[in-house]
């Protein structure tokens, strides 16, 4: 173990240890000096370099000397809210039988700390009290006080503000008084909750374990209180409990805590959307006033206005109209988006105001801290009615800013046929924004009068990207029509281009090197319409095709594309990689085959490790535009590698994938079925090579690495003859590559497939996993399951080499048509006879799957949870913020909404198939924290699937048993509350998990 000086200088810097009250407390950890601790003048215990002093202390079974002074020298400067939080932990941990609490008591004896500081802290600051009903070394402390010794550690005075972020004082106290001493709550609960002292927490606990025993005493306290955020917070609490007794009184007192409020910067959103929640429209002028607020920001405005709308519907008119009255311009784009959403015609001419006078003011510039917000304005135009708007889009074909002309264009294109007046002046411009913004605006009316006036302009437009915006809408006028661009159309167009020909796309190509293109009727290109090819593509900035390079590469024989696009490729790697050279990688893409998948996989991952993450995306987005099965299995597999560390380029690579499946018309899922690549392997044959006059079979063995075997001796053999042809070798090396891959991604994939139950029809399973040679492996490795329609398993097998399926007990296997389902079974949906049956197996043949199966943790839910909706059961668990993280997105969870200052609410993870969606609050996890924050876990709940809205600034989240959304988790699914458990298990460091996803 590190000693205590290691620990802090590792935490800070040999500059904390300097500091003397710092080190007369080293001085006393080291050597027990009694004359180091008595000089330890009182200092603040809540410095940051005092708050570590508790990292990496063993547990209090294994302390040695030097843990117990440090804990010594904690008491000694009353740093109690600190030592309660690690004592806490302590006493999560705890054994039966064990007694924590002592540890604490025997240090605080020996620093001279009074008994009664223990007391206070104890009763005050430690939430958990109590293991499974049994009270724990703490609370078997505080329950053998004495009433007089109990009185006074439940003394108000000792609340540290230290410690209110993070605990309900005297929660703790509370539900174990309650549960093992009520008779002592008289004497306690009007002491603790007092005006100065009113907790939400306790209130609800009080209520709703008391009734009207200690109503009096929180309604009393209620009346009193004086921070009106309390108030507000007991006041909702009271309703819930009483909405006949106090529901009007709540009103009254809110309403003039709310009035006080106007002239100061407090903006109470939570208590106006409890408002809205209890009383709908009847506040509705109270919205209205608030609303008019002239310092409100929009992120109070937003959620607020949203949930409005949400909850009055029609009704709202008169709190938006006050939001629409805002002088904040952002605030009354805010007002306009619900509006619109909820216009049945009757507020039209008031949203027309709202909207025209909302563009103007915005068009002279940010009416306050606010970003430019014309883009919103243009948007909302655009999407209700942009008739009678011209005047003001028309006005900004001539702004500075390119997203502005281009949006304004794109909504005066509503206007259709209406707007050509206008806009067709604009086409034959001397400026060249102007005409472009009628380019835009014409492609976007899409109109057969707004075609033609493209077609005329067309030639004589000299300016290659205005020609480029006409040209995408002239190829899909004409697409439309029927009209394929031929070979002589092209080599017009090649003509046109001539004087820009002179010279390669970039200075770095060497044309001598590259092999010839050819058209696909094995006619030449020649260098001037190659050219034209490089310099067409090199003007696209992202991973398309050119407008007009994709025509003539359509025309070309794809062998001799292939062999072009891998040299230039080839080249491309000699140079500095620049970013302006990134149109090469679409060439690749374009006009590539498989062999350009390992060096694009290999150039995605150099650039993201050298920080060149941008890079790295558009070789992601290269793979996906050649689309082959190889390529789009290498995009699924970065996907998954990338989906903790350089997320953009996992994003990049799930954005892609998610696009194919688009293209083809279906799930992700079934595309990441598709695209398992064949390699050199073909259906139904096998695969053998001549090598040295010798013929060798090709297989990929269980292990997912290619095999040979020698067909005439019959025996196999590590690799082929050094003699066999270069390309041979070359082509099954790079196989073998793509294969390491594939293996890789599969496992993950699969692995996520298993977790939420995913099943295949048995004809898809069969060509799937029986007929494939990359998926037989997973075929034989894994123990699967047939089901009937209703989804009941009826039989569980294993496939063999040869194909066939077998039993555990090594019985033929025969799929019954009738039953209609395949998928991996999971240890849950299996008997103890069945499973062990399995496991033996497995053990006998020497079998180990690609991941845990049938040895995944299981864990069921226990009777007394069976009706829970939020489990307090992880709350308190501390971990680094980012090892949080780390682990947690490692295991497919995804951050929950990010709300004020930054701080991501929960975390998430959805099962689609059960219609489940899990969420796990946290404390302290902000969206720039450092890496030696620590968050806390807080509540679990499971909400129907999609109920639960995230977002930016969204309060969405489930807080209360009563929420409709929330499933009990007697009625979860019980394979997915086994993951979930298991998840948040290695999540929280209690379940078996490294320390790993850092990153």
């Amino acid at each position: 173990m590190s000693t205590f000086r290691d620990r802090l200088k590792q935490a800070h810097s040999d500059h904390c240890l300097r500091h003397p009250a710092i080190a007369l407390a080293v001085q006393y950890a080291e050597t027990g000096d009694a004359g180091s601790l008595a000089k330890l003048a009182r200092v603040n215990p809540s410095d940051y370099r005092w708050s570590s002093f508790l990292e990496g202390f063993s547990k209090p079974r294994d302390f040695d000397e030097e843990d117990r002074r440090v804990l010594e020298v904690l008491f000694r400067i009353d740093a109690l809210p600190e030592i309660a939080q690690w004592l806490n932990q302590q006493l999560i941990a705890e054994s039966p039988g064990e007694d924590v609490h002592a540890t604490a008591r025997e240090a605080a004896d020996a620093a001279g700390s009074p008994r009664v500081a223990l007391d206070r802290m104890t009763a005050t600051y430690l939430p958990v009290l109590e293991a499974a009903g049994v009270p724990n070394s703490a609370g078997r402390y505080l329950l053998g006080l004495t009433p007089e010794e109990l009185g006074e550690a439940a003394t108000p005075p000792a609340l540290d503000e230290r410690h209110r972020s993070f605990v309900a004082p005297f929660g703790g106290l509370v539900d174990l008084l309650f549960a093992h001493a009520p008779d002592r709550l008289d004497r306690i609960v009007p002491a603790i909750f007092t005006p100065g002292n009113a907790d939400e927490t306790i209130a609800r606990a009080l209520l709703e374990k008391g009734g009207k025993r200690f109503e009096h005493v929180v309604a009393g306290a209620w009346r009193r209180v004086e921070n009106e955020t309390v108030r507000n917070r007991l006041s909702r609490v009271l309703v819930e409990h009483d909405p006949a007794g106090y529901r009007g009184e709540a009103l009254e007192l809110t309403r003039k805590d709310l009035a006080a409020a106007l002239g100061r910067p407090y903006f109470p959103n939570q208590t106006y959307l409890w408002l809205l929640e209890t009383y709908g429209a009847e506040v509705v002028e109270d919205l209205a006033t608030y609303f008019r607020r002239p310092d409100l920001a929009t992120f109070n405005s937003g959620p607020l206005a949203e949930q409005v709308a949400k909850t009055l519907g029609a009704d709202c008119f008169p709190a938006l109209a006050g939001l629409a009255a805002n002088p904040n311009v952002a605030n009354r784009a805010i007002a306009a988006t619900h509006l619109i959403q909820l216009d049945d015609g009757s507020h039209a001419g008031f949203i027309r105001e709202t909207l025209r006078k909302g563009l103007k003011d915005a068009a002279g510039g940010p009416a306050s801290f606010e970003q430019d917000t014309r883009p919103a304005w243009i948007r909302l135009i655009a999407g209700w009615d942009a008739s009678g708007f011209e005047d003001l889009l028309v006005g900004l074909a001539d702004d500075r800013s390119k997203p502005i002309r281009d949006a304004s264009a794109r909504a005066f294109a509503k206007v259709g046929d209406a707007g050509l007046p206008l806009a067709l002046p604009l086409l034959a411009d001397k400026k060249k924004d102007r005409r472009l913004w009628a380019t835009f605006a014409l492609a976007g009316m899409g109109t057969p009068a707004a075609v033609e006036a493209l077609e005329g302009r067309i030639d004589e437009e000299k300016d290659d990207d205005i020609r480029d915006a006409m040209l995408e809408v002239l190829d899909a006028a004409r697409a439309a029509r029927g009209h394929v661009v031929t070979r002589e159309e092209v080599e017009g167009r090649v003509l046109r281009s001539e004087k820009k020909l002179k010279a390669p796309g970039a200075g770095w190509i060497d044309e001598g090197a590259l092999p010839p293109l050819s058209y696909a009727d094995g006619t030449p290109l020649g260098e001037q319409a190659t050219r034209y090819l490089l310099l067409r593509q090199s003007r696209s900035k992202e991973m398309v095709p050119d407008v007009e390079a994709r025509h003539l590469a359509a025309l070309l024989d794809r062998k001799t594309s292939g062999d072009f696009a891998l040299a230039l490729l080839k080249q491309f790697l000699g140079t500095k990689h620049e970013a302006a050279d990134r149109w090469t990688l679409a060439v690749a893409g374009m006009l590539g085959d498989d062999r350009v998948v390992p060096t694009l996989n290999r150039l995605v991952q150099e650039w993201a490790d050298s920080s060149r993450g941008k890079m790295a995306e558009y070789a992601v987005q290269a793979l996906a535009l050649l689309g082959t099965d190889a390529a789009l299995m290498t995009v699924d597999a970065l996907a998954l590698r990338y989906r903790t560390k350089y997320k953009n380029v996992g994003a990049a690579a799930v954005a892609a994938f998610e696009a194919a499946a688009a293209r083809r018309g279906i799930t992700v899922d079934e595309l990441g079925d598709l695209v398992v690549p064949w390699l050199g392997f073909e259906p139904g044959k096998e695969r053998v090579v001549e090598a040295g006059g010798k013929a060798f079979r090709v297989t990929i063995g269980p292990d997912w690495k290619l095999a040979y075997r020698d067909v005439e001796k019959n025996k196999d053999v590590a690799s082929l003859p050094k003699a066999a042809p270069k390309e041979t070798l070359d082509g099954l090396k790079a196989e073998a590559a793509i294969l390491k891959d594939v293996a890789k991604g599969q496992k993950a994939r699969l692995e996520n497939l298993l977790v939420v139950q995913h099943r295949w029809p048995i004809a898809r399973w069969r060509s799937l996993f029986l007929d494939h040679p990359v998926l037989l492996p997973f075929a034989m490795r894994l123990v699967w399951g047939e089901c009937d329609t209703t989804g009941k398993l009826v039989g569980t097998f294993q496939a063999l080499e040869d194909r066939s399926l077998t039993t555990a007990r090594d019985e033929p296997y025969e799929l019954r048509e009738e039953h209609s389902w395949i998928g991996m079974v999971h240890p849950l949906e299996l008997d103890a006879e069945t499973l062990q049956a399995w496991r033996a197996h497995l053990a006998d043949y020497e079998i180990t799957p690609p991941f845990p199966q049938l040895d995944r943790p299981v864990i069921a839910v226990s009777d007394g949870e069976k009706e829970t909706k939020i489990s307090d059961r992880f709350r308190g668990t501390e971990l680094n913020g980012m090892t949080f993280r780390g682990r947690a997105e490692k295991l497919g969870w995804t951050r929950g909404s990010v709300v004020d200052a930054g701080h991501v609410d929960a975390y998430r993870k959805a099962f689609p198939a059960s219609g489940v969606e899990v969420f796990l609050s946290i404390e302290g996890l902000y969206m720039g924290m450092s890496r030696e924050d620590s968050i806390t876990l807080h509540d679990l709940c499971f909400a129907r699937g999609g109920s639960v809205k995230v977002g930016s600034y969204t309060y969405d989240r489930p807080s209360r048993e009563s929420d409709e959304r929330l499933i009990p988790f007697g009625s979860i699914p019980p394979i997915v509350y086994s993951e979930v458990m298991a998840d948040v298990g290695k999540i929280s460091g209690k379940g078996g998990a490294d320390d790993e996803g850092a990153d």
